[in-house]
């Protein structure tokens, strides 16, 4: 008997190893760390990482993919696999083509990614992505989502001609969606940042995520946003105008 609950409490043990391996595995899955491979625009304010993620003035900024079971999968150096001589980079673009892989729950799923940041000025640039699958992948939303931290409590956010005042009460949740919108302007610490759609009224969410983490979550859809995925593109133009 005492032999028994010894194999029984080996076992016990090793299966908890083996879960808390798989939750810090799922952790790592969303948090991957990303190499800086380039610079754009006024005084380096753009910062481009290898899997094409970039950031302006620390706001996080990136392809944002939700599966059928609402599972996150982000752009990051773990569902991201370059193709052959890519990314690639000069002095006014960044391009890369690849595979973008849903890593949470559709674990066989896989879009082909093509994306480009290119430079029109100092303060601008055009954004182009597509993700295709000749077959189609069934997803919920796909989105390029920019971190909105909550340092930005009390600032208004622009939406066309309508104004969001962001709350400073943690209670206050705001969540607003809109089918078509041109133009977002969000001030920062430093600057001013503007994105406006270019392909067609562009859809939005304005998702509060603080209960989770701590930022707003702003989404700008690809077309077509969800269902079964063929092929879904979005192109903005984001300008970057310092104060």
């Amino acid at each position: 008997m005492k032999k028994l609950a010894f194999i029984l409490s080996i076992s016990v043990i090793t299966i908890f190893q083996i879960s808390n391996v798989k939750a810090q595995t799922t952790q790592l899955e969303m948090t991957a760390p990303s190499k800086v491979v380039k610079h754009l625009g006024y005084n380096k304010t753009i910062v481009i990482s290898e899997p094409g993620q970039f950031t302006i003035e620390g706001l996080k900024i990136g392809i944002r993919c939700y599966d059928t079971k609402w599972g996150m999968n982000d752009q990051n150096g773990l569902t991201v696999t370059f193709a052959k001589d890519y990314p690639q980079s000069n002095k006014n673009e960044f391009t890369t083509k690849g595979e973008f892989k849903l890593l949470r729950y559709n674990n066989n799923a896989v879009f082909n990614l093509d994306e480009s940041i290119k430079k029109i000025d100092e303060n601008s640039f055009i954004y182009e992505a597509s993700l295709s699958n000749t077959t189609g992948v069934e997803i919920n939303t796909l989105a390029l989502s920019f971190n909105l931290t909550d340092a930005l409590k009390g600032t208004k956010i622009l939406f066309d001609d309508k104004e969001i005042t962001m709350p400073n009460d943690r209670s206050i949740v705001v969540d607003k969606f809109a089918s078509k919108v041109k133009k977002v302007v969000i001030p920062l610490e430093n600057g001013k940042l503007m994105i406006e759609a270019l392909q067609q009224p562009t859809s939005f969410l304005l998702h509060d995520s603080r209960k989770f983490d701590a930022y707003y979550d702003l989404r700008f859809y690809f077309s077509p946003l969800n269902g079964l995925i063929t092929k879904s593109d979005l192109k903005l133009k984001i300008s970057y105008i310092p104060y």
